[in-house]
């Protein structure tokens, strides 16, 4: 699961419903066991969960990963005790969350079924953002860039997909400890916002002010390297990246709080982004000979660093999906599970995956809270779009509710060209 928790159903190769978790029991990026989201896409659809024929998972923690996780702990050169606090919580991420096993008891706990394990498939977190993107994008071949704040072990991968076979270029793969996600994360609680909401809140400070001189993160904790990749340098410890951050933006207590300063910083962290993912594209340019970028992950909603991408590339165009950040991967793993060359030809890739209520539905709830709102019927659609407008005019928030929920973030698929707005 992770934050983001979702469900989606997949039909003969159709993507037939999706739904956030979030959408149905009200809690903002919830990381609980899409029990509600799951029961609504079989619902939807008129199916029995006996009738699945697979369950996909979208994350793998294979033993051999697990051994991967440890081994890189035991070599790195963090304090003995930080060692064991790593191995302490990789264990619980493992035995409680993520292992094979875990992910069984907590599919048979929260839905009651007995499941067959047979059915129950795991696919790799970043093969399951690639599917989404894939799928949504119609199939087609592509380059492709995947980058988040982590996956089982790495936090970027680049490669190629040709006739629905993927090839990753393994030398360019950034492991965890360097994502470039958890980086600009760290920067987001650095100026008092939550990490994993709140990216795009810090990307929008920076267009507060001019592009940076200088850069002290790319100076002093990022090294890019010639096949790609890229080193990250930053504290894992909350007080030790505080530091390192006040001593490379001059900042303290007061000045984090102040508006100029948290521009400043913000402006820093998004040429950051866009001068690290600039450098990935150049090798993926260099290495592949596709005309289209199928960019991926949680990195790929910085839409401000997406324009300049696809700009400064020789891309013909780029495929963002709705499903881009860590929902996305519910689909993307249903996906993968049924098979990306059964896609139909026709798949309708539309956002609107979601539930929908009717008139009656809709009255009855606003009648349950009869004390605390008001509300008015307009007798036809003309009416409805005029007072809209009005309301509009006079720079009052307008809720426009119609047909299904949206799936992903509040905005349709980015399908961009060379030499078209983004």
């Amino acid at each position: 699961m992770g934050h983001d928790a979702a469900a989606a159903l997949v039909i003969d190769g159709e993507l037939v419903a999706a739904v956030e978790e979030e959408r149905l029991s009200r809690v903002k990026k919830t990381s609980d066991f899409p029990a509600d989201a799951i029961t609504w896409c079989l619902n939807s659809a008129g199916v029995d969960i006996d009738q699945v024929d697979v369950f996909a998972f979208p994350w793998r923690f294979s033993p051999t990963v697990a051994e991967q996780m440890i081994s890189e702990i035991c070599d790195s050169d963090m304090p003995v005790t930080a060692k064991f606090d790593a191995l302490r919580s990789t264990g619980e991420l493992y035995t409680d969350m993520l292992g094979r096993d875990a992910v069984y008891n907590d599919f048979v706990q929260r839905t009651g079924h007995e499941l067959d394990p047979n059915k129950l498939t795991l696919v790799p977190h970043h093969l399951a953002h690639l599917m989404c993107g894939a799928y949504l994008a119609g199939g087609g071949d592509a380059a492709f860039l995947v980058s988040d704040g982590r996956a089982e072990t790495l936090s970027a991968v680049m490669g190629e997909l040709r006739n629905g076979v993927v090839r990753l270029f393994d030398g360019s793969a950034v492991p965890m400890t360097s994502s470039l996600g958890v980086a600009f994360g760290r920067i987001t609680r650095y100026l008092g916002f939550v990490p994993n909401n709140d990216e795009y809140k810090v990307m929008g400070l920076a267009a507060y002010g001019p592009p940076p001189q200088h850069n002290p993160l790319l100076e002093r904790a990022v090294r890019l390297h010639e096949n790609g990749s890229y080193t990250i340098s930053i504290p894992r410890d909350i007080g030790a990246y505080y530091t390192l951050f006040d001593d490379l933006f001059g900042g303290d207590s007061e000045k984090r709080e102040q508006f100029d300063f948290r521009v400043k910083v913000a402006g820093i962290a998004q040429h950051m982004v866009e001068a690290i993912t600039a450098h990935q594209l150049r090798t993926l340019t260099a290495a592949s000979s596709l005309d289209t970028l199928l960019f991926e992950g949680g990195l790929a909603l910085n839409c401000v660093a997406n324009t300049k991408m696809l700009e400064r590339s020789p891309f013909t165009g780029m495929e963002v999906s709705f499903g881009a950040s860590d929902p996305g991967v519910a689909m993307g793993a249903a996906v993968y599970a049924a098979g990306l060359r059964n896609r139909p030809a026709d798949a309708v890739t539309t956002p609107y995956l979601g539930p929908s209520y009717d008139e009656r539905q809709v009255l009855d709830t606003l009648a349950g809270y009869a004390d605390r709102i008001e509300w008015q019927e307009e007798p036809d659609t003309t009416s409805v779009t005029d007072r809209t407008a009005e309301l509009l005019a006079g720079k009052n928030v307008v809720g426009w509710f119609q047909g299904r929920a949206e799936f992903g973030p509040a905005h349709p698929r980015c399908r961009t060209r060379a030499g078209s707005p983004a």
